[in-house]
This record gives C-alpha cells, sequence and structure tokens, in this order.
C-alpha cells in the first residue's frame, strides 16, 4: 500500500476505531469493589470490546494463585473519562457470551484445532496430492498400454473428491481465520461472532475430507488387489502395486479422524451450554453485586455516628422509657437486617432489599435520636436557691404581721358600723 493511502487508512480507521481513553487499570479499579478476599483482578488480551460501537471492558476475578481461573466475570463500560460498572441485564448477556466465545476459541486453541492449527495440516493434503499423488497416478495412467485390462478412473476420481474436499475445507478455514484476525486487531464483536460461527463448517468439511480420503485409500486398496489377480508379469505386478502404494499419502489418513471427532464433540458440547453458562455468570454478577452493596451498607450505618444499634442498647433503654418512646419501629427493621446479614444462604433478592432497609432504619434512628434528645432537655427543672433557716424566720414573722393588721382594721371596720347603727 502506497504511503499516502496508507496515512488515509489509519486516519479513517480512527474514526472507525476510536481509541479508549479508559486504561486497563482504571477498569479493574471499578470492578475491584467487588473483589474478595484472596481474589485478583485481571484484564484479558480482547479489551475493550466493541459492541454496538461502544467499549466495554472484561474483567474477570480470579484466585491469587490460579489466575487462569475465573470465580466471577465483570463489565466495566468505558464512557470516555469515566468508567462505570456496567448493570443492565440485555448489555451484560451480550458481553457475557462474547466471553463465552472466547473462551470456546481459547479451548480450540489449546486442543490444536484452531484455524491456524488446522490450516497447515490442510494446505499439507493439497500440496501432497499436486507434489506427489496427482504426479504419480499420471505416471501409472500413462503406462496404461501395460495393462490395458485395469482402469484407475475410479483411483482418479477419487483422488480429484480428495482435493476438491482438501480445497473446501482451506476456503472455509481462510474464511475463518480472516474474520477472527479481523477481532483480533478491532476487538469488534462482530467479527469474532462469525469466526465462533465459521468452526461447525469447518469442522464438517475437514470430516468430509477424512471421508473422502477413507474412500479413496479403498481405492487403491482394491486396484492393488485387481493387480495382484490380473494376467500381469511378476514385474509389473509389483511394480504397479508399488506405485500405487506411493501416492497413498496424501497428507492425512485414518488417524485425523480420531483428532478431529473428540475436539468437534467438545466445542459442540460447550456451545450446547452456553445459555447455561451466560445464565449462571450473570446470576453470580447480580449476587455478587448485591452482597457487597448490602454489606457496605450494613457497615457503614453501624459506623454512624449514633448507630441504630447503639440507640437499640441497654444503655439508652432507661432513657426511652423515661421518656416514653417506643423503640419497637427501629428494633424490627434493624433485626430483619441483621438476620438477613447473618445468613449463610442469603438470596440475591435479600441482599438487594439491605441498602434501602438500612437507609430506613438511619432514617428512623435519627428520628429516635432527636426526640430523646428534646425529652431529656426539657425534662430538667431550672434550679431555684433554695431559702436560708433565717430567712424562713422573716417570712414566717411578715406574715404574722399582716394577719394581725388586717385583723385590726376588720375590727375597727366592725366597730364604726355598731356606733352608726345605734345613732
Amino acid at each position: 500500500m502506497p504511503k499516502p493511502a496508507l496515512f488515509l487508512f489509519f486516519i479513517f480507521s480512527a474514526f472507525l476505531f476510536p481509541l479508549s481513553a479508559v486504561s486497563s487499570e482504571a477498569a479493574k479499579s471499578v470492578a475491584a469493589h467487588y473483589l474478595l478476599t484472596g481474589e485478583v483482578a485481571v484484564v484479558g488480551p480482547f479489551n475493550p470490546l466493541q459492541v454496538a460501537g461502544e467499549p466495554f471492558w472484561i474483567v474477570y476475578f480470579a484466585p491469587q494463585d490460579a489466575k487462569e481461573s475465573k470465580n466471577l466475570v465483570l463489565v466495566v463500560k468505558d464512557e470516555g473519562e469515566n468508567a462505570v460498572l456496567e448493570t443492565r441485564e440485555s448489555l451484560l448477556k451480550e458481553v457475557f457470551e462474547l466471553d463465552f466465545q472466547l473462551d470456546a476459541l481459547k479451548q480450540l486453541e489449546d486442543h490444536k484445532a484452531s484455524f491456524d492449527a488446522l490450516d497447515p495440516v490442510v494446505q499439507g493434503v493439497l500440496v501432497k496430492i499436486r507434489s506427489n499423488a496427482r504426479l504419480g497416478l499420471d505416471r501409472i495412467t500413462a503406462q496404461q498400454d501395460s495393462y490395458p485390462a485395469l482402469s484407475f478412473e475410479d483411483v482418479s476420481v477419487a483422488l480429484q473428491d480428495v482435493e476438491d474436499r482438501a480445497q473446501l475445507a482451506s476456503d472455509r478455514i481462510q474464511e475463518g481465520k480472516t474474520y477472527q484476525s479481523s477481532f483480533s486487531q478491532t476487538f469488534y464483536s462482530e467479527d469474532l461472532i462469525l469466526a465462533v460461527e465459521h468452526y461447525p463448517s469447518v469442522f464438517e468439511a475437514l470430516l468430509a475430507l477424512s471421508d473422502a480420503v477413507d474412500t479413496y485409500h479403498q481405492k487403491i486398496d482394491e486396484k492393488q488387489n485387481d493387480v495382484s489377480k490380473g494376467k500381469l508379469s511378476r514385474e509389473v505386478a509389483e511394480s504397479l502395486s508399488t506405485s500405487l502404494e506411493s501416492i497413498r499419502d496424501v497428507g492425512i489418513d485414518a488417524s485425523f479422524r480420531n483428532f478431529l471427532d473428540p475436539r468437534k464433540r467438545d466445542y459442540e458440547l460447550r456451545l450446547s451450554r452456553k445459555d447455561s453458562q451466560i445464565n449462571d455468570t450473570l446470576s453470580s454478577f447480580y449476587f455478587r453485586k448485591a452482597k457487597v452493596e448490602a454489606k457496605d451498607a450494613y457497615d457503614a450505618s453501624r459506623q454512624r455516628e449514633v448507630p441504630p444499634e447503639t440507640l437499640l442498647s441497654e444503655s439508652y433503654r432507661s432513657d426511652f422509657e423515661a421518656c416514653q418512646i417506643s423503640t419497637r419501629e427501629l428494633q424490627g427493621k434493624w433485626l430483619s437486617i441483621k438476620q438477613t446479614m447473618a445468613l449463610s444462604s442469603a438470596t440475591v433478592e435479600q441482599y438487594s432489599e439491605i441498602p434501602s432497609q438500612v437507609v430506613e432504619a438511619n432514617a428512623l434512628a435519627d428520628s429516635l435520636a432527636e426526640k430523646l434528645r428534646r425529652c431529656l432537655q426539657g425534662s430538667t427543672p431550672t434550679p431555684v436557691p433554695k431559702p436560708s433557716a433565717g430567712q424562713d424566720n422573716v417570712r414566717n414573722f411578715l406574715i404574722v404581721a399582716f394577719v394581725a393588721i388586717v385583723g385590726f382594721l376588720a375590727y375597727q371596720f366592725y366597730k364604726r358600723q355598731q356606733l352608726q347603727a345605734e345613732e
């Protein structure tokens, strides 16, 4: 490709395949909040995946001493400047399916049944046919006059079928390699899907090739038998039989099926479990998320300035009773929360309810604490100094004097009334 064209290609690719603004470390840090003790976050080689035009990171949680294993799969959405944990079920299922397909490719690679591993086998068949078997058969048929009673047409037809089947298998492998190679460069989900979906047709083409090779070998066996029974000189018969044997090798034999069959079965078995595994992965993610977030809410509540648990302790009971404030509602809510957090078999639904239950318990605890504060402040009387003994004597004297004066005035009023009556 000329340099100007290459430059334009890279410019164009920048728009087609936008670079991720979020690093693998940023993606791992978002997922790391849900790690358990003894686990590490691992990012695979094909990240970020491009799904429907959006980038997503697949983050695996693995045991520290077995980083090839997977305890959990999380998806982190790359939003340019931010990385956020993906929780949408439909999107998660789509990405988890891609992760499943990546595992399928890894299995094929480990079992030496990938496109790259199978391609040399098929190319070897084509080379053997064109450089040896076809030329050898041509030499045999060129001497047809020496054994006119024998026909090698059936051998030629069988060999041609082997070559055709090998070419078809090669074409399908090349198509699959193109998709897989494109995916390894762009991380586009569509290319991964096409690559994985191509393997069954490749296996079928290879099995058809194996059958064609078996038929070809049978035709050679039959022809060698015809030679041994034909009315040929011993020297000609041995030479012809040896020539037929020399064109038997076409790169594969019956052992190829023994290699291919178990790998095809393993692949098909894995594919049959796809839906079940995706659902299990989804359930595991939602369970871990719910459990960790429930624990976060529970621990945060217990670390508040006035935790619900503290208000329900013995040290506050007498104050609440004195103020006639009921803590029954808070007791019920907090007991339900504690029971769920203590369960060894709590469900994702139970864990999912904990954060909102904790919010309600915290609000109720705040309300009770405020009521108790007001009650205790209002029940404290304003201190009044007690009078001394001297003050008591003065007060008593004043009272006696006041009574005496009132009595004297009343008596004078009574006398005046009597005098007026006599006059």
